[in-house]
């Protein structure tokens, strides 16, 4: 059982690569890491080490239109998004749109899922603190609904927002 804790505190990583967390506590001014990459445990170890980490995840929907990606990244004020070396061609239309946005490539998941001892990086809040925090943001579908700015943005070139005729 030791490993899988392990697993979990690679938050360490997170903050190697973005800094030092934030004091900020509330869900709204959480620095916001967009996240798209092989189906794979790592989603699951990115829940958690944004929650270690006073930042929050996003699952952006894989067939998003460059712009809609860049639009959810303007939105949820997004600096940084992470991606598994198979799927960063999917930012690459959306950098030249956006080319201060900066791509971090996310290591293989043997890199995470291993049988060193990691020193533990411990979640400081308590339970009262963080019981109702909410944890990731996931787009599921071709709008971004009122979790970004209270409006639905259309996003995706199956939304018929985006085949209307201009």
């Amino acid at each position: 059982m030791g490993m899988v804790s392990d697993w979990i505190h690679q938050s360490k990583w997170l903050d190697s690569v973005l800094g030092a967390k934030s004091a900020k506590t509330k869900f709204d001014e959480l620095a916001t890491i967009p996240y798209v990459g092989s189906a794979d445990f790592r989603y699951v170890l990115f829940i958690h080490a944004a929650m270690k980490t006073d930042r929050k995840v996003m699952y952006p929907f894989p067939v998003n239109t460059p712009e809609g990606l860049v639009r959810l990244l303007e939105l949820s004020n997004s600096e940084v998004f992470l991606a598994s070396v198979c799927h960063k061609h999917i930012w690459t239309e959306p950098l030249t749109l956006k080319p201060e946005i900066r791509l971090i490539e996310v290591p293989e998941i043997c890199e995470f899922v291993h049988d060193k001892h990691v020193e533990p990086y411990l979640y400081e809040r308590k339970m009262a603190e963080g019981i109702d925090d909410a944890q990731m943001l996931m787009q599921t579908s071709s709008t971004s609904d009122t979790v970004l700015n209270g409006s639905r943005h259309s996003t995706s070139r199956s939304s018929p927002a985006f085949n209307k005729a201009e």
